[in-house]
């Protein structure tokens, strides 16, 4: 893999020395994964605003804020990519695209390029693809930054948008029924997850940015009592006119229906606008 799609598996070419060498010596007490949403991600596809590109601005803001509200944190951020390895297999792009029209071709190209990783998703085999190669794509990087850091014993957080969070939450879900030998959640294909790899490591939390989580386990009709991931702390945000957002808590309760959402308070002003413009787009600190 070439550097510019590793951008964040070695974590000694990513730190900026310039900008903050005093955070470099301080030991990692925090490692994040970022897993992007649907649609073209490396700069080679997307060469302005790509996910990766994206990544890399999002990995400066959380240090800087660090180094700002938090000095006693040093955050270290790797970042993956799966829309290329899901559009590069001989089954996927390369067969729509022969039985697409001709006619309005840049809405068939929204279709194959962007629509298209959701059918994949949501489809049994192409689905267990992209879950297959995401459990590698974490494994790799989560391996990588051990190498750099091999006495590292801090929190892990996966920080997931959009179709990022829906695949990242069945993979736990998928890791937490193996481990502690539950039966899947009805209803959920047994085939979709054979001969899947194991996640090598356990994050602590998995943060779902513009994820409609929610609104998968309506569609495929699973009951969150059963379709969880265990131990894992989960975040759900979202901005409030997302129109992919969807909230969890009625569906475990519905309690929670009228009570409604807790808007989240940045921890400065500075903080707030910084986010706002490196989060794939998303505000995070929604009022």
């Amino acid at each position: 893999m070439s550097s510019k799609t590793r951008l964040f598996s070695r974590t000694k070419s990513a730190v900026d020395t310039s900008a903050a060498p005093a955070a470099v010596s301080q030991p990692v007490t925090h490692f994040a994964i970022l897993i992007p949403g649907t649609g073209p991600q490396l700069e080679t596809e997307r060469p302005k605003n790509s996910f990766m590109q994206r990544a890399r601005s999002f990995r400066s803001c959380i240090q800087d804020t660090c180094a700002r509200e938090f000095p006693a944190a040093r955050v270290e951020v790797a970042a993956i990519h799966y829309h290329a390895d899901i559009q590069g297999l001989s089954s996927t792009r390369e067969r729509l695209l022969k039985s697409s029209l001709s006619s309005i071709p840049w809405v068939r190209k929204v279709n194959a390029e962007v629509l298209g990783d959701i059918f994949y998703y949501f489809s049994t085999f192409h689905g267990r693809q992209l879950l297959a190669i995401t459990i590698n794509k974490l494994n790799a990087a989560h391996s990588a930054f051990l190498a750099d850091h091999p006495h590292f014993s801090g929190p892990i957080s996966l920080i997931a948008h959009s179709l990022g969070g829906m695949l990242t939450y069945e993979i736990l879900y998928y890791i937490n029924a193996l481990t502690h030998n539950h039966s899947f959640a009805a209803n959920v294909e047994m085939e979709r997850y054979r001969d899947l790899p194991r996640l090598n490591f356990t994050p602590d939390r998995l943060f779902a940015l513009g994820s409609p989580i929610g609104g998968t386990a309506v569609f495929r009709n699973l009951s969150l009592t059963r379709y969880n991931m265990g131990s894992v702390g989960f975040h759900n945000v979202f901005h409030p006119y997302d129109p992919c957002g969807y909230r969890m808590e009625p569906l475990c309760d519905d309690f929670y229906a009228d009570v409604p959402a807790v808007p989240i308070v940045a921890s400065s002003a500075a903080a707030a606008v910084a986010l706002s413009r490196n989060a794939s787009g998303l505000t995070l600190s929604s009022g």
